[in-house]
């Protein structure tokens, strides 16, 4: 599971001067849709291995981002209030409002991997928490949380080297931990909550791995709720002067009158116009108190 990330990537300075700055301007305008949107929460839950570069993302995603409309949060040991709840109350009480992006260090699946690898778990143990993670990752993608999970990896060299430049203790031996961590996050990747390993061996590949996926997962759940009447087979129409996409229409497009060329997939190319930043998407938004399949059309702007 993290081979890949183990391999060699590295991304040049300038390359990621320019790449950045594009990336920033794309994320800010993600985040302003998603608080006008106002329709779903994001939670993106960051870890991985001590070293990979977990700390500086965080501190890298609250520059990018609007920091008034994002709540970040840090979670250690339980206080007293927190022990005599349920295990999960705390994160339910920390969890963002509709329109805004929470970002979660050290939520819940710190403590069961920590407590295997220290042994203070068996196997049975360990399984049964995997469960309850599973259940309460369920619980938020069924309350419409766009859960976003993101593992930071280094190998063990690279994570002795920066250890030894930050002058900081291991927390874990990195092999028992790195065997745990798989095995948790193969039982806890769904397809409602998918873990991304994100290579942390470079800091400018990993910035730019990392806010890609995120720009792309924000801008596909805006995007998600396309009208599907019955019998649509996803076909749509495309104008190629404007780029307007349309999910049925008349030959010539509304806006400047050019011929409109076959889209096969439509969700897919408002996806892809979505990530593109193109500020040219009609869409069709469900609202399902109006009843089946009835929505209203509006031009989204990314």
């Amino acid at each position: 599971m993290f081979e890949s990330a183990n391999l060699a990537h590295q991304v040049k300075k300038s390359l990621y001067k320019r790449e950045e700055a594009k990336l920033r301007e794309q994320l800010l305008a993600a985040q302003s849709g998603v608080l006008e949107d106002g329709s779903f929460a994001a939670l993106i839950l960051i870890a991985g291995v001590q070293g990979a570069g977990r700390g500086q993302t965080v501190n890298l995603l609250n520059e990018w981002l609007d920091p008034r409309h994002v709540q970040t949060r840090g979670f250690g040991e339980p206080t007293q209030d927190e022990r005599e709840r349920p295990e999960a109350w705390r994160y339910w009480n920390a969890l963002p409002p509709k329109g805004k992006i929470g970002v979660f260090f050290g939520a819940w699946h710190s403590e069961p991997i920590m407590r295997r690898v220290r042994g203070e778990t068996s196997d049975d143990e360990f399984a049964h928490e995997i469960a309850q993670v599973s259940r309460l990752e369920k619980m938020l993608a069924d309350e419409g949380v766009l859960l976003l999970k993101y593992w930071f990896h280094i190998s063990k060299q690279q994570q002795k080297k920066r250890l030894k430049q930050a002058h900081e203790e291991l927390e874990a031996p990195y092999k028992r931990f790195v065997k745990m961590s798989e095995a948790f996050l193969r039982r806890t990747s769904t397809g409602d909550a998918p873990w991304v390993v994100v290579p942390g061996g470079d800091r400018r590949y990993r910035a730019l791995a990392f806010g890609r996926h995120l720009l792309e997962a924000l801008n596909e759940r805006r995007v998600s709720t396309l009208l599907i009447e019955p019998g649509f087979d996803g076909r749509g129409k495309r104008c190629p002067s404007c780029g307007l996409l349309l999910m049925e229409g008349d030959d010539r497009c509304p806006a400047d009158g050019s011929e409109l060329q076959e889209v096969d997939d439509l969700r897919e190319a408002v996806v892809e116009a979505a990530v593109a930043q193109d500020a040219n998407v009609l869409v069709v938004r469900s609202y399902p108190d109006l009843g089946p399949h009835r929505g209203i059309a509006a031009l989204l702007r990314f």
